[in-house]
């Protein structure tokens, strides 16, 4: 099924007679090929004929990199169920996904995950939304410029846009104090309060040992009170019409820095 009507038809189509050519030339013959256009990487099903060896066209992934002459590309094979193979190839003008869009939409506003966050679009152009809650140690890594301190906004906004201040409380830790510091004023609503009353960005390297500590004690009071409840989570817990107890999300800006320096702590 092909899903490109925001992408260029003519670059769609001669990327096909591209892979065509080119797998012809190595020896695989091709018997057709499907495309999925995404904001900036399509990807192409190439079913081959009867008697060609997918293990074959494999081997010689880096020698098709080379020919079709892209800045990437990655080769999945095989797709189970099916004779064929999927190449993605990066779109010559890829398209920008806007947060807002997918913020406001429907499909979000609607999400029945408890800590729902944006993470971009699939190839088809649908949105992903994955749930916090069930993946609550979460690592971003990557090279420098390549989108995580992006990312981690991406991450706050979402649970900001879906989840009142009594529901949910920020912890921010950005020891370099470059990241997070305009959302100090969110003090008063999802910033939650230190031991000394204070609600404010953590960027010193004490106070956020400090910081952690403190929250490994809360997480053991609570694991305690779900045990006297008998309940699972907090989900079910604050369903007992009892005290709420908000959602603590804690997010760190260069965690590799925080860990070389108190890694110990």
């Amino acid at each position: 099924m092909e899903n490109s009507n925001q992408f260029s038809q003519a670059e769609l189509a001669a990327n096909k007679e591209r892979i065509v050519t080119i797998f012809r030339n190595f020896g695989f013959e091709i018997k057709s090929i499907e495309v999925t256009a995404g904001p900036k990487i399509s990807q192409y099903e190439i079913v081959l004929k009867a008697g060609v060896s997918i293990s074959k066209v494999r081997n010689l992934e880096y020698d098709i990199m080379l020919s079709l002459a892209v800045t990437g590309m990655r080769m999945l094979a095989p797709i189970l169920r099916k004779k064929a193979i999927v190449i993605e190839l990066p779109n010559n003008n890829p398209i920008e996904v806007s947060l807002q869009s997918i913020l406001t939409s429907n499909e979000f506003h609607d999400s029945p995950f408890d800590l729902p966050i944006v993470l971009g679009e699939t190839f088809g152009n649908k949105n992903i939304i994955k749930d916090l809650a069930e993946l609550p140690h979460l690592l971003v890594g990557g090279a420098t410029g390549q989108g995580k301190s992006v990312f981690l906004h991406a991450i706050i906004n979402s649970l900001l846009h879906k989840k009142r201040f009594e529901e949910l409380k920020l912890v921010l830790i950005d020891t370099k104090n470059q990241q997070f510091s305009f959302y100090a004023d969110l003090k008063n609503h999802f910033l939650a309060r230190q031991s000394n009353g204070e609600s404010q960005i953590i960027s010193d390297t004490k106070m956020a040992v400090d910081t952690l500590n403190s929250l490994c004690q809360e997480m053991d009071n609570r694991y305690e009170i779900l045990k006297q409840n008998n309940v699972l989570n907090l989900k079910e817990y604050n369903q007992l019409g009892k005290e709420n107890l908000p959602y603590v999300v804690v997010v760190i800006d260069e965690f590799a820095d925080l860990f070389a320096i108190a890694g110990k702590k």
